[in-house]
């Protein structure tokens, strides 16, 4: 890189000289290959200031395993369906925090016990002979 050295020259974070939007290290003698984005332009976090959820949300964990469960053995198509039902409820629990002025947790794995009890059912479901 040719880009002038930051300011004092010391080792640390700068603003990049090739992204905007971003930020580069200089090592004290040259600039890295190491890049971040911007810390100052981030997001802010929609849940900030909230209490954390009283408790854990299970029904979305507990989707995610029998989800996971039914990838390798989904007798006519049960687990998978008890995966998408456990999943659905964790969504709902996600809702109900939020409305509640609560930080919510397991929203991601209560999407991913959904996709993969949805894959699994719908693998069953066809290799059955359910749809013809």
């Amino acid at each position: 890189m040719n880009e002038a050295p930051p300011p004092g020259g010391l080792r640390g974070w700068y603003a990049d000289p090739r992204r905007p939007a971003g930020q580069r290290w200089w090592d004290g003698d040259t600039w890295t290959v190491a890049t971040r984005p911007d810390p100052a332009l981030a997001p802010p976090d929609p849940y900030e200031g909230l209490e954390l959820a009283p408790g854990h949300n299970n029904a979305a964990i507990a989707g995610l395993g029998i989800g996971l469960v039914s990838l390798a053995w989904n007798p006519v198509g049960l687990l998978g369906i008890a995966g998408l039902a456990l999943s659905l409820l964790g969504k709902r629990r996600v809702t109900t925090w939020v409305r509640e002025n609560y930080r919510p947790s397991g929203g991601r794995i209560a999407t991913w016990g959904l996709v993969v009890a949805g894959i699994s059912t719908t693998f069953t479901l066809l290799t059955q002979g359910f749809f013809r």
